[in-house]
């Protein structure tokens, strides 16, 4: 007969994992990209280039309103 393989829990496969440094590293890297995607993407951000450009667009556009009301 064979013996039954039981396979661990992910409890217990998680408290015998050890990282290694280079493991932690990209691991790190990869969050570091994952926030700045999300970010540009979802979160708003935008360069700064792009921030002038709509600031300028902005006043444009409010100056023509004040002509406009003037």
């Amino acid at each position: 007969m064979e013996p039954s393989k039981v396979k661990a829990s992910l409890g217990q496969r998680w408290s015998t994992a050890r990282p290694t440094k280079t493991s932690v590293f990209w691991v790190g890297v990869a969050a570091a990209v994952a926030t700045m995607i999300v970010g540009f993407t979802w979160g708003g951000r935008v360069t700064g280039g792009t921030a002038r450009r709509m600031a300028e667009a902005s006043s444009e556009e409010a100056v023509a309103l004040l002509l406009l009301v003037s």
